[in-house]
């Protein structure tokens, strides 16, 4: 695992590999083979050292949660619509409204809320 601090010694990412955004002279890149994302991480002398173990916030991970569950319509009518490209086709080929047949069909099948 390569962790990437920046130069304020900060963690900023673990990855397993470094992407083109973290690259260069503003990051500092340290492998680190027992990388475990329950503790935090600093970078002492070059070095990435363990620290503690990072608390966890009940109340924010109930929030989140429900968040979540908020928008699972959002997520359930996505992986229904048809591809784009396939939308563009049939509203070319059969009009606006042969489209909105479709699109109303997945949007009644996953109300809001």
């Amino acid at each position: 695992m390569i962790l990437i601090f920046d130069l304020s010694n900060n963690l900023v990412m673990a990855s397993s590999d470094v992407p083109s955004s973290h690259e260069g002279d503003d990051y500092i890149r340290v492998v680190y083979e027992d990388y475990d994302p329950a503790y935090s991480y600093s970078l002492v002398d070059g070095v990435a050292v363990k620290g503690d173990l990072i608390p966890i916030d009940s109340d924010e991970i109930a929030r989140l949660d429900a968040e979540y569950e908020t928008i699972k319509y959002q997520r359930d009518r996505k992986s229904e619509y048809p591809a784009i490209e396939d939308q563009l086709d049939k509203i070319y080929h059969e009009g606006i409204d042969a489209w909105k047949v479709d699109i109303k069909a997945v949007k009644d099948k996953y109300p809001k809320g």
